[in-house]
């Protein structure tokens, strides 16, 4: 008998993306994270307001009930904002099969679709009933026993949320304890923890997120260095006077960590721990006499700042008191700038596009502000100048900036590339700051070449910002499934029993050998336990081992995304994995 509905194919679950109804988000969060391990691509529709229900009325009579209109309203809202590709997305809707009427919103939803040109769009049926055939979205035991603990734990924090709600002091801090709770139980932990005794906004980065950051930190030197800026290291800590030179200690005393009294610092050796690396590495530059055949002269670090955030604006991973940086300061002449400018914004985009971050950027022209000028060093003339030059470069390489006035750096204007983090709260990601004036405070001078000592100009920039910031905006962005080549773990290996176990021994081995981030499963337990572990893990491959592989000498491969491909010889799948990290392919 002939379909009357267009069902979601194994196919299409390679790259459609399914828009879930928000009918109960907290427990549906976490309902998403379990079936992603699964290879879908998921996304919770949360749109709010009257155009919902207005949307809905245009496809369904009043008389329907209300429930019905506002779903069937979130999802044609959402077919038709444009943001979806409609031939590439699909709509998933609960379907309990008994005699409420919430059995009939697939019919109605597909109505609706057909109304308005768009019945291609597959409507899946979730349904323990198993009312209809959707050979893409099979529910299976393992799927049903994690959503079970989504359901679970969602009835918890609904709970509590609710209790907690009436009695909060900050509007909205209920809520947003609750999001990070149904963030975390949806994937799994292993990146960071925070210990009361060491303190707040101290992260204590576990294995899985060291290996992390220790793999951005490579990938953004070796890049670095291959468009030529020349690595440095200095120290963590330095004398009040150099912090004086630089202006620091006038404009950003609040935000460091001092050792020793400040109102001393004239008369005694008193020490901080450096909030920033500028005027460390100037160090570098003045180690020797400069002339303008050594510019423009790029130094970059890996660098460890500490910073005293106040507590209330602390939280995970996107403001900490001490935090990793891919910094950077490029000393140039004037005619260099613009040149050099582009070249520092160039190795930021290549970054974000690398890391799948680029689409979710804005950009933002930060200026001083004139009415508060106790902020700011310099003159008028001097920010006007500066501010003026900035202008003039983002004009000419089209970058969509918004001005922000008073978010300037006390020395200089700056291109601030904004992401939202997981709160919605917008921050500051990598800045590309234009810097006149530090250069004459610290006697940094290079010969023209008419013999005359000039101050270079110096751009002060990140290439990817901070790695802590950096990785919770990854841990976000993929929800825990990290491309092959960021992964902690790219591989685990799964005896299915004990005789096969020196076998699957010998291939970890030989993957550890190779390069290949690699663990193996050796525990006697079923293999189809061992499978969904790995899963909710987010283990992007398995490699499975039986009698079948001992003897032909080869292993049967599972993707995260892609499920079962087959039987395949090891060497085959070490070239595959080896092209995804020397691509740094976002197969998530």
């Amino acid at each position: 008998m002939e379909k009357n509905y267009v069902a979601f194919t194994e196919e299409m679950k390679k790259d459609y993306t399914i828009l879930v109804p928000p009918m109960l988000p907290m427990h549906f969060k976490m309902i998403i994270s379990v079936l992603r391990t699964y290879g879908y691509t998921l996304e919770l529709l949360e749109d709010t307001g009257p155009h919902i229900a207005d949307m809905g009325l245009k496809y369904v009579h009043n008389d329907t009930c209300y429930p019905a209109i506002l779903m069937i309203g979130e999802f044609m809202n959402a077919i038709l904002s444009g943001k979806y590709d409609p031939h590439k997305v699909a709509i998933i809707m609960f379907q309990t099969g008994g005699g409420c009427r919430a059995s009939n919103y697939i019919s109605l939803l597909r109505k609706a679709l057909k109304k308005a040109g768009y019945g291609y769009v597959p409507v899946i049926s979730f349904s323990l009933a198993g009312i209809e055939d959707h050979p893409g979205f099979k529910l299976t035991l393992p799927k049903l026993h994690g959503m079970l603990y989504a359901v679970v734990y969602g009835d918890l924090l609904l709970s509590l949320s609710n209790q907690c709600r009436p009695y909060e002091i900050n509007k909205g801090q209920t809520k947003a304890l609750a999001d990070s709770w149904t963030k975390k139980l949806g994937r799994e932990l292993g990146i960071f923890t925070t210990v009361d005794v060491i303190g707040q906004g101290l992260p204590v980065m576990l294995p899985n997120g060291a290996r992390i950051i220790q793999l951005l930190q490579r990938f953004v030197e070796d890049e670095e260095q291959r468009r030529g800026w020349l690595l440095t290291k200095t120290p963590l800590m330095a004398k009040s006077d150099l912090y004086k030179i630089s202006g620091h200690w006038d404009h950003y005393l609040d935000g460091m960590f001092v050792m020793g009294d400040p109102a001393k610092s004239d008369t005694e050796e008193v020490y901080a721990l450096r909030p920033m690396t500028c005027p460390f590495q100037y160090q570098a530059y003045l180690n020797k006499a400069r002339s303008y055949r050594d510019l423009p002269l790029r130094y970059n670090e890996t660098s460890t700042l500490f910073r005293n955030e106040d507590s209330g604006e602390m939280h995970g991973l996107i403001r900490v008191r001490q935090f990793t940086i891919s910094e950077g300061h490029l000393m140039c002449t004037p005619d260099q700038l613009e040149g050099e400018f582009r070249h520092c914004l160039e190795l930021a985009i290549y970054m974000l596009k690398t890391l799948g971050l680029y689409e979710d950027v804005s950009y933002r022209f930060s200026q001083w502000d004139p009415a508060d000028r106790k902020k700011y060093i310099g003159t008028p003339e001097q920010w006007d100048e500066a501010q003026g030059i900035m202008k003039k470069i983002l004009d000419h390489l089209e970058i969509p900036y918004k001005v922000g006035v008073g978010e300037a750096a006390f020395y200089g204007p700056k291109l601030d590339i904004q992401i939202k983090n997981v709160h919605g709260k917008e921050d500051t990601l990598i800045t590309i700051q234009i810097d006149q004036m530090l250069s004459k405070n610290f006697d940094m001078e290079y010969v023209d070449r008419d013999g005359t000592k000039k101050n270079p100009y110096i751009i002060h920039r990140t290439s990817l910002g901070c790695y802590e910031r950096t990785l919770a905006l990854l841990i976000e962005k993929y929800a825990g499934a990290f491309p092959t080549w960021l992964a902690p773990v790219q591989v685990k290996v799964l005896p299915i029993s004990e005789k096969y176990a020196d076998y699957a021994a010998r291939i970890n081995r030989t993957l550890i050998d190779r390069g290949i981030r690699s663990e193996l499963d050796d525990r006697a337990e079923k293999i189809g336990y061992k499978i969904r572990e790995a899963q909710l893990e987010k283990i992007p491959y398995m490699i499975v081992v039986g009698e079948k592989e001992q003897e032909e000498n080869t292993v049967s491969l599972r993707s995260r995304k892609e499920g079962d491909l087959g039987s395949m010889p090891l060497s085959a799948f070490i070239a595959k994995v080896e092209d995804q990290v020397r691509t740094k392919e976002l197969n998530i």
